[in-house]
């Protein structure tokens, strides 16, 4: 072995013996296990869990839906308004004051009972059967029915659109004169909707509803309320 081969050599082995080969060697293994983990799969991590964002979705959702009063009990006032011809020769309706209860089920359907009272309005005329005699005939009507509707969220506000189905009693009294009354019992159709401002566990609103009476029994009507009350995280299902 010559000369020349001998230095090749020894360069060689001084080469791979100095600290930059190691460094070198170093960010070599860096760059693989780089890529190695680039490469990996991100559906093979576990997936991060996200805050869920306060409000109530796109349909409402909340816990379990809503914000987790389902259960309301209030009041209504309001005034119903005459739409036809008075049957009874006095409108039934006029301002009224009632109860509402009602539930709104996970789904969010609206399952509820109200009944309102109308204090009507009275008319002075003459009749043929009392002869120059004035009598006075005052009507009032009472309403008794089951609703059912929808909650739909749009931000803070509910808006409920619905219908109700109920009894309407239309009360046709007579002076003490005649000693005629009487009180006249038909199922009555009542669609309409709500609008609810929520105060955590109190909430204000208005609605308007369309008396439509089943047969000639009851009178039409179209009715404007304020309703106000309260709300319990109370879960009866």
């Amino acid at each position: 072995m010559d000369l020349r081969c001998i230095t090749g050599i020894l360069l060689v082995l001084l080469t791979l013996t100095s600290p930059g080969a190691a460094l070198a060697e170093d960010d070599d293994d860096d760059e693989v296990d780089s890529a190695e983990s680039s490469s990996e799969d991100p559906w093979e991590r576990p997936p991060e869990e996200e805050e869920e964002a306060p409000g109530k979705g796109a349909a409402g959702a909340g816990t379990p839906f809503g914000d987790g009063r389902p259960l309301q009990v209030g009041l209504a006032l309001g005034y119903g308004f005459e739409t036809e011809k008075n049957r009874y020769g006095a409108h039934p309706y006029g301002f009224a004051g009632g109860l509402r209860a009602g539930y709104t089920l996970d789904i969010g359907v609206f399952v509820g009972l109200s009944t309102t009272y109308f204090l009507g309005s009275s008319n002075d005329g003459a009749t043929a059967a009392v002869v120059s005699r004035v009598i006075e005939n005052s009507v009032s009507a009472w309403l008794i029915n089951l609703e059912v509707g929808y909650d739909l969220w749009f931000g803070p506000v509910i808006f409920r659109p619905g219908a109700e189905i109920g009894m309407a009693l239309t009360f046709v009294g007579w002076d003490q004169l005649t000693g005629a009354s009487s009180t006249r019992a038909g199922l009555v159709l009542v669609p309409g909707a709500s609008l609810i401002y929520p105060f955590d566990e109190l909430y204000l609103g208005g609605d308007m509803r369309l008396i439509m009476p089943v047969g000639d029994s009851a009178q039409g009507s179209v009715t404007a309320m304020v309703v106000g009350g309260m709300r319990f995280k109370t879960k009866l299902f």
